[in-house]
């Protein structure tokens, strides 16, 4: 499979991706009303939820494109030479993970 290929397969599963969480979100947003019965606010952290879930593919998919080619996966090597990649590692593992 050449490189142009699974590049448009990565895009076609974060499309899916999105779209399905949009529709989620959504979803809520209709329903909103019903939960206000909730003690807890369920309805507050999936809406939360699922914007993180965008946020940290975004996050990966830019700080992959944005790292130099020979400092192996974005996410493991914290010593990025690009200053938007080491951003985006300490976002990630500071901000997203936790």
């Amino acid at each position: 499979m050449s490189a142009t290929m699974v590049l448009a397969q990565a895009w076609v599963n974060d499309a899916i991706l999105v779209i399905s969480l949009l529709y989620l979100a959504i979803d809520i947003h209709y329903d909103w009303d019903f939960f206000v019965a909730c003690h807890r606010p369920i309805h507050k952290w999936l809406v939360v939820s699922y914007a993180l879930i965008v946020l940290a593919r975004v996050t990966r998919v830019v700080g992959g494109l944005k790292s130099t080619a020979g400092s192996g996966e974005f996410l493991l090597n914290l010593r990025q030479r690009h200053v938007v990649s080491r951003i985006l590692t300490i976002f990630t593992w500071l901000v997203l993970v936790p």
